[in-house]
């Protein structure tokens, strides 16, 4: 049996050792993440990365370098947005005739890395990590003459400009055409024509209005308006228009039975002079144009992806000699809706016009009263198209 004394010696020794034990794996603990940790730090390359801003392939080489970043805390990663940035376009290809990549393999996304490259996505997320492993300097990709590697992946033209086609811009501007912003305006245009009794002001007021509507989307293509490039404001406003016009619509058909003119008779005069004369302005040469650019302005929100791209090659005063034709033929296509309804307008009242007079050619009075009835005929299937088209805006 062990005494008192001989217990309480045995149980130091194995506290001692207990505490002994804790403390070398404490310090192995630590000298082993100490290691993992350095490991890492040892590698101190220089990359150097580039990409275009709207291009489709490398999406997901920013998430791959940025854990690359994390792993590797000593490596420096250069990055270089290529199309919308002159200086740093001219550098890649700089970098291009350097290391010998031929005209047929040049692409983006593109790692340089010592005296070696990588095009494409797949070829940068797995073979980037080996290339920093295998690299033996820590200098940056140079201009000088150097013996040189590459792999090539699947990758996308270093020239945004090769990424805008004629079919590409004509195909989203025939889309955006009718796009609810585009539809907006045309139910204005429509009104205006409506309360246009005089044939030759068919045209006039519609061309005005269009040029007012062109205006606005060539400014805003080259950068400028930026305010109104605001889907919420936009949605809005469309919807305002469409219910308007469909009201303005409704009342007119109301009209055209002759059931509003008790309605009309009552109207507070003071304010039915101000409606005339607000209206007279609107109709006015400098106000159809005014109206056309000021309404255009609130359907920003509906431009498609070529203008975007052309408003920031402008905002970055790139290639904007190049592009603005590129913009000026886009806005044309947009607005062919609105010509060919004016045009449409047009022949089709002087259609009308030909008509009575070739039915009344000796009564110039009757001639006179066919042509107001085939107006009001006309107006009245207008109204009909402004109701159905206003309630179809509405819920776009």
């Amino acid at each position: 049996m062990f005494n008192n004394k001989e217990i309480k010696k045995g149980n130091k020794i194995l506290s001692c050792l207990i505490t002994i034990f804790i403390l070398v794996t404490l310090l192995s603990s630590l000298a082993l993440a100490k290691t993992i940790s350095i490991s890492p730090n040892v590698e101190k390359d220089c990359i150097y990365y580039f990409y275009g801003e709207e291009s489709t392939e490398g999406q997901n080489v920013d998430a791959y370098l940025f854990t690359l970043q994390q792993k590797y805390p000593n490596i420096t990663i250069q990055t270089y947005e290529v199309y919308y940035n002159q200086q740093n376009n001219e550098l890649l290809n700089q970098y291009f005739k350097v290391f010998g990549v031929s005209e047929e393999s040049q692409g983006i996304p593109i790692i340089f890395i010592g005296g070696s490259y990588l095009i494409g996505e797949q070829s940068i997320t797995s073979l980037l990590e080996g290339s920093i492993k295998n690299n033996p300097s820590s200098a940056c990709p140079s201009l000088q003459e150097v013996q040189t590697i590459g792999v090539v992946g699947s990758s996308t033209s270093p020239e945004i400009l090769n990424t805008i086609s004629f079919f590409k811009v004509t195909g989203e501007a025939l889309k955006n055409m009718f796009s609810s912003g585009m539809l907006a305006l045309l139910l204005i245009l429509l009104i205006i024509l409506s309360v246009t009794t005089e044939k030759e002001n068919i045209l006039k007021r519609g061309t005005l209005f269009i040029v007012g509507v062109y205006l606005a989307y060539l400014i805003f293509g080259i950068g400028k308006l930026d305010i109104f490039y605001n889907a919420t404001l936009g949605k809005l406003f469309t919807r305002l228009i469409a219910i308007g016009a469909a009201t303005f619509a409704l009342v007119q058909i109301k009209a055209f039975f002759g059931t509003w003119k008790i309605l009309f008779k009552n109207f507070p005069r003071d304010l039915k002079e101000k409606l005339k004369k607000y209206v007279r302005y609107t109709l006015s040469p400098i106000g159809i144009p005014v109206t056309g650019f000021f309404l255009a302005m609130f359907t920003f929100f509906t431009a498609d992806t070529s203008v975007i791209l052309i408003r920031n090659l402008f905002e970055g005063q790139y290639k904007r000699a190049v592009v603005f034709p590129i913009l000026l033929f886009h806005n044309i296509i947009l607005v062919l809706l609105l010509v060919a309804m004016t045009l449409g307008a047009y022949f089709l009242r002087q259609k009308l016009d030909n008509i009575a007079h070739q039915k009344n050619k000796n009564n110039e009075k009757k001639k006179e009263l066919l042509q107001k009835h085939h107006l009001k005929l006309l107006n009245f299937a207008i109204y009909l198209f402004i109701l159905i088209l206003g309630v179809t805006v509405l819920f776009l």
